[in-house]
């Protein structure tokens, strides 16, 4: 356990909080997504900008909003491939306590930030540090990163499911049910939804389910049957793929929250399975976000 003060949201040179966002290629949405963000934006804020080697005007379109901007906007390019390293390296960067995260520019933000923070801060007073998980939206101690370990370094969409096992695995996981975020183009092309499918099984296997109940799984679930011969070859052979690649013990062997993890989780805390990870978001914190009623805009590697 970590013991941190929360800070006073008073004028500083160091930010309190960052909102880190991951760009590749998004000329199309960054401006949406910038102009969603930076009105809300004051002081207490940086905007830490990682980006992951876009061709289309994107890092250009996002540096001249900087040098338009009075809010720090601090821009960093990846080394390495993949959104799990962009996401750490905006960890790295962040000056703020807290890191706003999850925020990618093909998205939009309900104008509810500052009530958001507020109430964030309120609750970390009397909880202790915390990982609050909203639909849309991280909000994350930087100590609590520093401590389990950061993002891992996953190419395609799986690394937000481990990150939240392991926040609920060491109990620091909270889960509050509002909106905060929808995204402009909800669709996958079909390369990027065959890498993600593909993507998902392997990281599922480096992180700790065993090969046994990967094929339990499958065989009984409600998928059809062209489907289940297609994942039955497609299981071993994302196993066999990750023989080599570094394994993590995110999950148990046979652990169900290796699937649908964001659904599993809300859905157990309404049924009180999860009900100590529960927030009930105040009005005024609800009233801000966007419709809770709308699909899901998140985590669509959840299969």
């Amino acid at each position: 356990m970590i013991t941190q003060n929360t800070p006073t949201m008073t004028d500083s040179d160091t930010p309190i909080f960052s909102v880190c966002l991951c760009t590749f290629n998004d000329a199309e949405t960054i401006e949406a997504c910038l102009d969603s963000i930076l009105p809300q934006l004051d002081h207490r804020y940086e905007l830490v900008v990682t980006d992951g080697g876009s061709v289309d005007g994107t890092l250009e379109h996002v540096k001249e909003r900087s040098a338009k901007s009075d809010v720090p906007i601090r821009i960093f390019t990846q080394e390495e491939p993949g959104l799990g390293v962009a996401r750490q390296v905006c960890v790295d960067n962040a000056r703020g306590d807290y890191l706003l995260e999850q925020v990618d520019a093909d998205m939009v933000f309900a104008d509810c930030f500052d009530e958001l923070v507020k109430f964030y801060l309120e609750t970390v007073e009397t909880e202790g540090p915390f990982q609050l998980y909203t639909k849309g939206l991280r909000i994350t101690p930087q100590e609590l990163h520093e401590e389990l370990g950061g993002w891992r370094p996953f190419p395609h969409g799986f690394q937000e499911n481990e990150l939240t096992r392991r926040f609920f695995g060491h109990g620091y996981l909270r889960l509050m049910d509002v909106r905060v975020a929808k995204h402009l183009h909800p669709e996958f092309g079909f390369e990027t939804a065959v890498r993600r499918y593909l993507y998902n099984y392997r990281e599922k296997l480096r992180c700790g389910i065993s090969l046994r109940y990967a094929y339990e799984h499958l065989y009984t679930s409600n998928l059809p049957i062209w489907r289940k011969l297609l994942d039955t070859g497609t299981i071993l052979l994302t196993y066999l793929w990750g023989l080599n690649k570094e394994h993590y013990e995110t999950f148990d062997k046979r652990d169900p929250l290796a699937y649908e993890i964001d659904k599993e989780l809300y859905e157990g805390c309404e049924e009180g399975t999860y009900e100590d990870i529960r927030l009930t978001p105040p009005q005024h914190v609800d009233q801000a976000c966007f419709n809770a009623t709308e699909d899901k805009v998140y985590s669509l590697t959840d299969a």
